[in-house]
C-alpha cells in the first residue's frame, strides 16, 4: 500500500509510488455559567490493558492468518472512496475474485467497474503453491508471484516485474500498492510476536513481519491479529527508512465460511501524503462462476484484457 501520489491517475509500471477503526478522542468543554472558574475537559479515558493471552509461535501464528484467507473461492463487490489531503474524494466500484490451491495456485483477479473512466481497469495475480500443507496449515509458496496489468485505454496488458521497485507502485491511484495485492506468502517475511494488545473488544497478538526481499516497499509491518480468529484488525506500514508509512484497519467482522473470516469494511491511511482509501463491502459470494461451476476461466489473461470475468 504505497504513497499513491496522483490519487486519480492510473499508476503505470513504471510510475514509483502493503484492518479496524482509527478512535478519536472528543474533547467536550464543561459548560461555565456565571463563575470564574475556566471550563475543565474531562479525563482522558484508560488505554485497555494488554491482554495476558497463551504464548504463540511467531511463524505458527502467521500460518493462522494465511490459513484463514484460503478459501476455494470466493468474489467481493466493494464500493471505495478516495481521498487527498484536502478532503476532496472520488468514488468507485471494484470487483474482488480470489481462489486459494486453483491448480496448485493462488490466485487474484481485481477489476474496476465503475467510474466509466476506468471501467475495466484490472490486475491479475498468480502465486504457485509448494505442495500440500497439513491439515489446517496454509502451503508454502513455490516461487514468485506474477502480475498482469490491464489498462483500457492502451488496450494492453502489462507485466509487473517481481525483482524491481515496480512493486511499491500504487494501484490504480488507491492506498495499495502491486506489493500489497500479491498473494500473502509466509515465506516471504521474517516474524516476531512484539506484543499484546485490543482492537474494537478483541484481544490480539502484536505480529511484526519484516519482508525478506530487497524491492518490497517496507522495512515493518506490525499486524494486530486476533487470537480467536486470526483476523488482522489492524496493520502499521513503516517505509524502507523505518518512517510511519500507513495504517490499514478494518471493521466488522463476520464469518465468511466455516472457521474462514472476513471483514465488511477497511480503511488504509498514508500518515505521509494525507490520502486514504476506504472500502465498504456491497456484495460477499462464495458461489462459484460458470456451468458447471469452475472459476478458472476468471483467473486468465484472456479475461483480463476484456475488463471483466465471464
Amino acid at each position: 500500500m504505497g504513497t499513491g501520489k496522483g490519487r486519480g491517475a492510473l499508476a503505470a509500471p513504471g510510475n514509483r509510488a502493503s484492518l479496524s477503526r482509527i478512535w478519536t478522542a472528543l474533547v467536550v468543554l464543561a459548560a461555565c455559567g456565571c463563575g470564574t472558574n475556566p471550563p475543565q475537559s474531562p479525563p482522558a479515558p484508560p488505554a485497555a490493558a494488554a491482554p495476558q493471552l497463551p504464548a504463540v509461535d511467531a511463524l505458527a501464528l502467521a500460518r493462522r492468518v494465511r490459513a484463514n484467507l484460503d478459501l476455494p473461492y470466493e468474489r467481493i463487490d466493494y464500493s471505495i472512496e478516495l481521498t487527498d489531503a484536502t478532503g476532496a474524494s472520488e468514488k468507485r466500484r471494484a470487483t474482488f475474485h480470489l481462489a486459494a490451491g486453483l491448480d496448485g495456485k493462488n490466485c487474484a483477479y481485481v477489476v474496476f467497474t465503475e467510474p466509466k473512466s476506468i471501467d475495466g481497469f484490472g490486475l491479475l495475480t498468480l502465486r504457485e503453491m509448494a505442495g500440500a500443507p497439513p491439515p489446517g496449515a496454509a502451503a508454502g509458496c513455490g516461487g514468485e508471484p506474477e502480475q498482469f496489468l490491464f489498462v483500457p485505454a492502451s488496450k494492453k496488458v502489462s507485466r509487473i516485474l517481481y525483482f524491481s521497485t515496480n512493486r511499491r507502485s500504487s494501484f490504480c491511484g488507491t492506498q495499495f500498492t502491486f506489493e500489497d495485492l500479491e498473494p500473502l506468502c509466509v515465506d516471504d517475511f521474517q516474524f516476531r510476536i512484539v506484543g499484546t494488545g485490543v482492537v474494537a473488544g478483541a484481544a490480539c497478538y502484536r505480529l511484526e513481519s519484516r519482508p525478506r526481499g530487497q524491492f518490497s516497499g517496507y522495512s515493518r509491518i506490525e499486524n494486530w491479529v486476533d487470537a480467536k480468529t486470526a483476523l488482522v484488525w489492524k496493520a502499521d506500514y513503516d517505509d524502507p527508512k523505518g518512517a510511519r508509512l500507513k495504517t490499514a484497519e478494518s471493521a466488522e467482522p463476520f464469518e465468511a465460511s466455516p472457521g474462514h473470516f472476513r471483514f465488511k469494511r477497511s480503511t488504509v491511511r498514508n500518515h505521509q501524503s494525507g490520502q486514504a482509501t476506504r472500502m465498504e463491502q456491497l456484495e460477499f459470494s462464495t458461489a462459484m462462476p460458470g456451468s458447471p461451476p469452475d472459476p478458472r476461466p476468471v483467473f486468465t489473461l484472456k479475461t483480463l484484457s476484456r475488463g471483466r470475468e465471464g
